[in-house]
């Protein structure tokens, strides 16, 4: 099965034009290709009213996924041949990472959770994404809205060297245009053997384990 033929199971939700909205609209619009499998539909509600599933859903569905292409947030470089598992219930719809890449660099372990998916308006997104690599790679895929993170360090990224191990929260409304203030962000690189060329003039940095966290608020460093 593919991404499409896995929606004729979605209970659909609309806006009054007829547009889906919450985790369907988000599937529609960041979810580019990939083979769905294993697809199932589970209905349990227990004589006193509970279900097993997720914030008392009355419905599951979930399935695997494999050789998907999807966007996390669409300004940023799309995740590619990801390989994992996706579950959906009334209220929340996730997506677990197995294997993957991001501009070639494996992003195995990272999540997609959204919650409040039917209430209209109010749907959220959380995102949380681990990827390895080169450290200046790494960092010009979160160069782009909302982080820019070129201008949180004041450094051309081309001047940096090393490799890194990045673990990066994003929250966002799961609406069309969301405003600044309402993404949040907190990105943390673990960077071995780093260097910044040409810093102050000089020679520059050479050979530094550091610890980079930067977030809507703040930039900071430290040796780790």
């Amino acid at each position: 099965s593919t991404v499409e033929e896995v929606k004729k199971y979605w209970p659909i939700r609309v806006h009054p034009d007829g547009r889906p909205r919450g985790s369907r609209a988000w599937v529609d619009d960041h979810m580019l290709k990939g083979v769905t499998e294993n697809i199932n539909f589970n209905i349990q509600i227990n004589p006193d009213g509970t279900t097993p599933y997720y914030n008392n859903s009355v419905f599951e569905l979930t399935f695997d996924v494999r050789e998907l292409d999807t966007f996390y947030v669409k300004t940023m470089a799309p995740l590619e041949g990801v390989q994992g598992r996706a579950v959906l219930t009334r209220t929340a719809f996730d997506v677990f990472v197995n294997d993957g890449t991001v501009m070639g660099m494996p992003v195995g372990g990272s999540v997609a959770h959204m919650t409040d998916i039917h209430i209209r308006g109010g749907a959220q997104g959380e995102f949380d994404v681990e990827v390895e690599g080169d450290v200046g790679q790494i960092l010009t895929l979160v160069d782009t809205k909302p982080v820019f993170i070129s201008d949180k360090i004041g450094i051309d990224l081309e001047r940096l060297s090393g490799s890194a191990r990045v673990e990066a929260n994003l929250k966002l409304p799961l609406i069309k245009k969301p405003a600044k203030e309402a993404v949040l962000y907190d990105i943390t690189a673990y960077i071995k053997s780093g260097g910044v060329a040409q810093l102050l003039g000089g020679e520059g940095l050479r050979d530094a384990d550091l610890k980079l966290n930067v977030n809507g608020d703040e930039l900071t460093t430290s040796g780790f």
